[in-house]
């Protein structure tokens, strides 16, 4: 043990005795990690700088420059190199101060080799090794680097961090992804008006059980109990959702849904494989390609999300609003519990990479949109509890729909498989055709 170490473990001790218990064991050796020099020093951990290794107080300065100006109580997550919690104390901008400790480990490093006690030992400052919430507390300052270095505890907590610090961004690139639909409301709105609201399903697919199934990887498991179950007649069967993804896996191994959902403009009627969509029912929105609603052989139906953009088109035209946050994956389960599911089984809904794939039936050089790099820094703990590569949006599609579940406590909710992520709310339950 260093001498600085033992200097800012006895503070810890005397103010917060069972973090200082949990630390204690650590095993910093296992870190990838040395100091940086620049105009400044810094440490750098598994190739991320804790800080600037220039410009040290002026990020820092930065950072508590985000804060509302009436913060009083406000939460760190993560401790860089300790400079944002002193420049917070000393410019007396709040009255508590949180620090979360979102990788203990890396925390323990810090305090091995630099004093911390200053702002350890004030008495404003309190730390948390443990998330008191699912939902990062505000007002909020995060120390990016680390948000990447989070431990599994703060992961969820992470993941929102992370999707509001880029949802500006996000939404930029997304909003010049679209411009070229921009007419898509005008065409559509013949159709929207001509077909009926999803709700007439009800009559034909009211049912107490669910399958939504997804284009995740982990979608190959369950082709079998998929096959054995679309076989049965209707009435002694759950109800089957598909995502339009997912489509032309499903035809491949003769397995027929009930019901397709699409809502992304790029999906396309050879994505879909329109030519075997008689007797299925599709659920479109607003934005959804004409082409595809006119090649669509099976009754079609429609719906508006709950996002604000579909207000005015909603006062327009009303319709059942379905949740919307990213994934087609979200309305496809809403529109099971509309039509009377309390118990629904999530097939291929991994939002992650199992297996270092994106998709079950999709390959890089098909035509599907969207894929994504599986060589990604970002990850969910999949069912098995070790670490699933993912991307930034498929992290948020999955905290939001988690928010969505815990609406709903009514509703069971079961994950037919282990390899993709652990979403909470979920338990794990194989599809049985019993």
């Amino acid at each position: 043990m260093t001498d600085l170490l033992q200097l800012n473990l006895q503070v810890i001790q005397e103010r917060w005795p069972d973090i200082a218990a949990q630390l204690q064991p650590l095993n910093i050796e296992e870190l990838d990690a040395g100091l940086i020099e620049g105009l400044e020093q810094t440490i750098m951990v598994n190739g991320l700088q804790l800080s600037s290794r220039h410009a040290r107080q002026r990020e820092a300065e930065l950072l508590c420059n985000t804060l509302p100006q009436a913060a009083k109580t406000v939460h760190l997550y993560g401790v860089g190199m300790g400079d944002t919690p002193i420049r917070l104390l000393e410019s007396n901008r709040c009255t508590q101060l949180v620090v979360h400790l979102i990788n203990p480990g890396v925390f323990k490093l810090l305090i091995s080799y630099t004093n911390q006690s200053e702002w350890l030992s004030d008495p404003r400052v309190s730390l948390s090794i443990k998330p008191e919430s699912d939902y990062p507390l505000l007002p909020n300052i995060s120390i990016t680097p680390e948000l990447t270095l989070c431990d599994g505890d703060y992961a969820c907590v992470r993941d929102l961090l992370v999707y509001e610090i880029n949802r500006e961004h996000v939404n930029q690139n997304r909003a010049k992804q679209i411009e070229q639909f921009k007419d898509r409301l005008e065409l559509n709105l013949p159709r929207l008006q001509q077909h009926p609201d999803v709700m007439e399903l009800r009559p034909e697919h009211a049912n107490s059980k669910a399958i939504i199934v997804a284009s995740g990887p982990s979608q190959e498991e369950a082709y079998s109990r998929l096959k054995a179950l679309s076989d049965q007649p209707k009435a002694q069967r759950p109800l089957i959702i598909a995502v339009d993804t997912s489509c032309q896996a499903l035809n491949q191994h003769g397995i027929n849904p009930d019901i397709v959902v699409t809502v992304d403009e790029l999906i396309s009627p050879e994505i879909v494989d329109v030519e075997q969509s008689a007797g299925r029912a599709l659920v479109y929105m607003a934005k959804s390609s004409p082409e595809l609603i006119d090649a669509w052989q099976g009754p079609k139906f429609n719906a508006h999300s709950d996002l604000p953009r579909d207000d005015a088109l909603a006062s327009l035209l009303p319709k059942t609003r379905l949740f919307l946050n990213g994934s087609v994956v979200q309305p496809a389960i809403h529109l099971a519990i509309l039509l009377g599911a309390k118990e629904i089984t999530l097939v291929g809904v991994d939002f992650g990479y199992p297996g270092k794939k994106a998709y079950a039936f999709w390959q890089p050089g098909n035509t599907l949109v969207g894929m994504n790099s599986t060589d990604s820094p970002h990850w969910v703990l999949d069912g098995h509890g070790e670490r699933l590569p993912t991307a930034l949006n498929l992290r948020a599609y999955m905290r939001s729909l988690e928010h969505f579940i815990r609406k709903h406590p009514d509703i069971s909710f079961y994950r037919d498989s282990k390899s993709g992520a652990a979403i909470k709310g979920t338990e794990f339950r194989e599809l049985s055709h019993d």
